[in-house]
């Protein structure tokens, strides 16, 4: 995967930048951004999509979702993309837990099938799954979101104010998966592989009315114009 990505990303990306005055790029896959910006002779920008993997001693604000750490710096912020559409990861191996848990408790579930194809064992009526779903529009209609805690999603049902059970997998989903506990709007499922039981333990904690009020409250407080802002900066600064 790593070298096809290297391979692709050095085939489209000098094209692409080709005219331009910046390429902003972020994320652990953006392998080939900072070196064609370098060959061009344009800025780059890196763009965060976890504040834990700034680079810098000292601390800045940003908004209430993502809070930097200690050692974060004003010039490095974290950004979050308004249209988060697409689930960019799965629990694939879980999913008929999934389907398990919320049977249990009485609740209906939408899987989303994403590049894995994910599908249950069987088609129940209170399954749907789909293949491609907005987010914004559907999150805010569901009960919770049981999700692998990727930055996208888990802005995304924040900003619904849904309730989050998370089962974080690697890079910046563990980070997530903390944040969401710490303010109160979800949890997270323990390390070992999710099963029907811990799943349903967990949703079970999330559906607390309380819960619910918490996450709608944060819904409220955090920023959405994250990209208009780092736009506006890059003019203000070229």
């Amino acid at each position: 995967m790593i070298e096809g990505t290297v391979a692709v990303q050095f085939a489209a990306i000098p094209a692409a930048a080709e005219g331009c005055d910046v390429i902003v790029a972020g994320g652990a896959m953006s392998m080939a951004a900072h070196s064609v910006a370098e060959r061009l002779g344009i800025a780059y920008v890196y763009v965060s999509y976890c504040p834990v993997t700034l680079p810098s001693p000292h601390h800045a604000p940003v908004p209430v979702w993502g809070q930097a750490p200690a050692d974060a710096t004003a010039g490095n912020r974290a950004l979050w993309a308004e249209d988060a559409r697409r689930w960019n990861g799965t629990v694939g191996a879980a999913i008929n837990a999934h389907r398990a848990a919320a049977r249990a408790l009485g609740r209906r579930v939408i899987v989303l099938r994403g590049w894995a194809g994910l599908s249950p064992a069987d088609d129940g009526p209170d399954c749907l799954p789909v293949d491609e779903v907005d987010q914004q529009a559907l999150f805010p209609r569901v009960a919770a979101v049981v999700h692998h805690g990727g930055a996208g999603t888990t802005t995304a049902a924040a900003l619904a104010g849904a309730p989050q059970v998370v089962v974080p997998q690697l890079y910046d989903q563990h980070y997530w998966a903390r944040r969401a506990g710490d303010l109160g709007i979800g949890i997270a499922d323990p390390p070992a592989a999710p099963t029907a039981e811990s799943l349903a333990e967990a949703l079970g904690r999330v559906l607390h009315p309380d819960v619910a009020a918490r996450a709608a409250s944060v819904a409220g407080e955090v920023r959405t114009d994250g990209a208009e802002v780092a736009a506006q900066r890059l003019i203000d600064g070229a």
